[in-house]
């Protein structure tokens, strides 16, 4: 095999890597739902989601790739498969939703239209620093191919 294709499995190992804990659980699912149950809500309804955007000043792409990349963050998230590259896809979400959130003045928006309380992007951010930091934990995809590899 060669050098940049052990380099590759290296990576790809180091970011499936996860501590063995069960309470793991809870940071991705409060990370994850709230991921992609928004991102679900943002693609099939994007009314709303459309006019947060134009009201922050974000580009039009962010309107389909938003929901997609909170769709993603949250199933690798949910499912524990490759937990840590999820953790910081939800990170870089919720980094436009907090930036959204100090830019926005909630005046102009249409009267249809209603901001998440800013605790929630808070609490997935901070959810999303347990799984990049400690992975997704004894519940995960991640820890089954870790012990299936282990094994063989």
């Amino acid at each position: 095999m060669s050098s940049k294709g052990e380099s590759m499995n290296s990576i790809l190992n180091r970011s499936r890597s996860t501590q063995k804990q069960g309470w793991l659980l809870l940071p991705r699912l409060v990370a994850g739902v709230p991921l992609a149950g928004l991102g679900m809500m943002h693609l099939l309804k994007p009314e709303a989601f459309k006019a947060m955007i134009q009201a922050a000043g974000m580009p039009q792409a962010s309107l389909i790739a938003a929901p997609l990349l909170e769709i993603l963050a949250g199933i690798l998230i949910l499912s524990g498969f490759f937990s840590r590259i999820g953790g910081i896809l939800a990170l870089a979400s919720m980094a436009g939703a907090l930036y959204a959130h100090f830019v926005i003045n909630p005046d102009l928006l249409p009267a249809t239209v209603e901001m998440p309380p800013i605790m929630l992007p808070i609490v997935v951010v901070l959810a999303g620093l347990v799984i990049v930091a400690l992975g997704g934990g004894r519940w995960s995809l991640d820890e089954k191919f870790n012990r299936i590899s282990s094994n063989a």
